[in-house]
């Protein structure tokens, strides 16, 4: 059995998705989830993983594998609105602002 990973967004489990993840750096080729999500997701799961070892309180993990699985389709559908929508300022800045207040970043006001 070849490396496979995981897409939080299509849950497609797969060596196409390892391969974009770790070879092509590019986004799942099921549903085109960025590679930022990928590779969030594959640390995410590895940290999860790793306390499910340590027999971390279950609950705590399902939230948190579903906080996860959320903020990444939510990422994934801001980036597909992004490329539908082209890069008109007027036309993207609300979405470029969504996607700073995602990231945590400061949104200017004008």
């Amino acid at each position: 059995m070849g490396n496979r990973a995981e897409c939080p967004v299509c849950k497609g489990w797969s060596s196409d998705i390892y391969r974009a993840l770790h070879y092509d750096y590019k986004s799942c080729p099921n549903c085109e989830a960025p590679h930022e999500v990928l590779t969030k997701w594959a640390e995410v799961r590895e940290q999860v993983e790793e306390l499910k070892a340590k027999r971390t309180n279950k609950d705590m993990l399902d939230m948190i594998h579903n906080v996860e699985t959320e903020n990444a389709i939510l990422k994934t559908k801001l980036s597909r609105l992004e490329k539908v929508l082209g890069y008109d300022d007027t036309v993207v800045k609300p979405i470029l602002d969504a996607i700073k207040i995602l990231n945590n970043e400061e949104v200017e006001d004008e």
